[in-house]
Parts: C-alpha cells; sequence; structure tokens
C-alpha cells in the first residue's frame, strides 16, 4: 500500500493550456522529485498535446521547455516515454454536420455528438487526419532540427477521443465502431508514414499508438446484452487495426489505453463514483482475448474539476489509494497544471 495519495502515474502535458516558464519549473520538479523507479511518486511518462497553436504554427517556446527532458532530448531525462498527438480540429459549431456527407436522419444526441455524428463523416475524419499528419511532419522535422535524438524514441497519441460504451448498445453502434476502426487505422498509417518520410527505417518506424477514451453512461445502465455487444464491438475495433497494420508492415496497431474516470468532468467524487470507475476498468480488462490484448491498460485519472478552483488534495489521495487498493493502475492522467500545485 502506498503512502497517503502516493500512486506512479504519467501526465498529460497540453502546450496551450501553460506558459514555457511554467512548463519549465513542473519538469524541474518532476526530475528532482519524482524519478526514483521505487518511489510512490514516480512520474513515467508524458503525454504532449496541444503541439500547434490556433494559427497552426508549432508552440516552439513550450516544446523547447520540454523536450530536452524527454529520452533522446540530450538533457536529464525526466520521463520514461514521450507521447506526442499533434493535433485536433475544433468541433465548435459542429462543423461536421455542414458537410455533403453528413449521415441524414441522425437522432439529436447523436448528431451533435463529436464521437457520433462527428465520427460518422467521412469528410471530417479525414479532415482530422490530414490533419495530424501535416502535423506530425512538421513536429518531426523541428525535433530533427533541434533535438535529432528523439525522433527514435517518440510514441503517438491519438487526440480524438469517444465514448467506449457507444461502440456497442445502442442504434449507432456497428456505424460508431466502423468509424473509429478506420479512423485508428488511417491514424497508425499516417504515424508510421511520417517517420518513414523523416527518415527512420520501416524497422523501427513502428510505434506505441495511445488512446484515452471515456464512458457515457453508468456501467450498470447497460443490460448483459448492450455489454456483451461493447466488448464484442471493442474486441472487433482494435484486432482490425492491428491485423490490417500488421498486413502493411506496421507491427502496432492501439494497443495502449487510459480510460478516463470521468470524475472532474462530473465533479463525482465520492467511493461510489470510485466504485463505477473500478466496474467499467474490470470490464475493460475482459476485451483482452487470444487475437488481441491491450500492452497497456490504464486509468486516466482527471485531476481537475469544472467546479472546484484548485485540486482538492484530500480527495485526490483518497482516490489514488482507492485505485491502488483495487489493483487499477494509473496512466496519463489529465493534466500536469492541476498536479504541481498538490503536495504529492
Amino acid at each position: 500500500m502506498p503512502d497517503d495519495g502516493m500512486t506512479p502515474k504519467s501526465m498529460f502535458l497540453d502546450l496551450g493550456g501553460v506558459t514555457a516558464e511554467e512548463i519549465a519549473a513542473r519538469v524541474d520538479r518532476i526530475c528532482a522529485e519524482h524519478r526514483d523507479p521505487g518511489s510512490d511518486s514516480y512520474i513515467m511518462n508524458v503525454v504532449l498535446v496541444g503541439v500547434l497553436d490556433p494559427s497552426g504554427h508549432l508552440r516552439v517556446e513550450e516544446l523547447l521547455a520540454v523536450l530536452p527532458h524527454v529520452p533522446g532530448g540530450g538533457l536529464t531525462t525526466c520521463f520514461d516515454n514521450v507521447f506526442v498527438g499533434p493535433t485536433q480540429l475544433d468541433p465548435s459549431g459542429t462543423p461536421w454536420k455542414s458537410s455533403a456527407d453528413f449521415p441524414g436522419g441522425l437522432e439529436p444526441w447523436c448528431a451533435d455528438s463529436l464521437y457520433c455524428g462527428g465520427i460518422m463523416t467521412p469528410s471530417w475524419r479525414w479532415a482530422n487526419i490530414e490533419a495530424n499528419r501535416k502535423a506530425a511532419d512538421v513536429f518531426l522535422a523541428f525535433v530533427d532540427l533541434h533535438f535529432p535524438g528523439v525522433r527514435k524514441t517518440l510514441n503517438w497519441y491519438i487526440n480524438y477521443e469517444g465514448y467506449f460504451d457507444w461502440l456497442g448498445g445502442n442504434m449507432y453502434s456497428s456505424s460508431i465502431s466502423d468509424a473509429y476502426s478506420a479512423y485508428m487505422l488511417e491514424m497508425v498509417r499516417a504515424y508510421n508514414q511520417a517517420l518513414r518520410r523523416a527518415g527512420e527505417p520501416p524497422e523501427t518506424s513502428s510505434r506505441v499508438v495511445l488512446w484515452s477514451p471515456a464512458y457515457a453512461n453508468p456501467y450498470y445502465s447497460h443490460t448483459q446484452l448492450q455489454l456483451n455487444n461493447i466488448r464484442d464491438n471493442m474486441r472487433s475495433v482494435f484486432r482490425n487495426v492491428q491485423t490490417m497494420a500488421a498486413s502493411e508492415g506496421i507491427t502496432r496497431g492501439v494497443d495502449w489505453l487510459d480510460m478516463q474516470d470521468k470524475l472532474g468532468q462530473t465533479d463525482c467524487f465520492s467511493v461510489d463514483c470510485y466504485v463505477e470507475v473500478k466496474r467499467w476498468y474490470d470490464f475493460l480488462t475482459t476485451v483482452d482475448f487470444d487475437q488481441f490484448s491491450f500492452a497497456s491498460l490504464r486509468v486516466n485519472m482527471e485531476l481537475f474539476s469544472t467546479t472546484i478552483p484548485g485540486p482538492d488534495l484530500n480527495e485526490q489521495m483518497a482516490r489514488q489509494n482507492f485505485y491502488e487498493a483495487n489493483g487499477i493502475p494509473i496512466g496519463a492522467s489529465w493534466e500536469l497544471r492541476f498536479w504541481n500545485t498538490a503536495v504529492q
């Protein structure tokens, strides 16, 4: 059992949420206080998002504050691995609904959702894929210029989130599953091809790809038949991505998953809410089977609150202790600026 509130974890870092100076201070603290592999306060990996600013340019100063400290960066290594999520198109105003190929006749809850009507619109999917392809090229060119050792070690993150329980159990689940399968496969291809264009040989261009979805509804709001359908469709999605990628010489699909615990979004910080996270985490462990298994399955512990200014340290400690006691490993957590103010 760890000390109160002390559980090894990884961190998201939104480069658009903090200044370069603030990033440097947080990274320095991790280097100095959270890099003992035997410590319960160990920080493992960092996931970089917000790499581009709203005008589409690299956030250079912010990248210069963190990249020297990732593997291959040249200075003290403060993280085991770095994951990069190049970009995400702005979903404000539901732009997919104005596309000619937007599916007609959808119920409003689906039509308006990025994770239903959005992902089911092929042109919107492709716009996101192409934006990530271009952003990955720009990012890798920057890395090769300033931190050439990083290209050999970096991994990828898929920014486009989703509700994994929408992959089964509702009238659109089959279409949603097919859309996510197509999207993830194209993202794996895009990341692999970007590395090859940058000069990485095929045998080392396959990297870990991480995804961090949430759940839309409580576990027990689903019937057993719906849960079985969710499980079967998830298996199909991840197996298909892995199988198709392998047929093209890409040795990995999307096999790291950090489930959002969704407690920051809902401001639900009671033990009952922790138990709900456990139910869904335990469910995800059953997605593994003989033709596919997650290489890493963890929980994205949301460190923020939509109503409380600043982190509730007692709650964070209680939640981490619950996860530890119930065998729920913590993965990349949202987000570094909320963690850094906590004494943990």
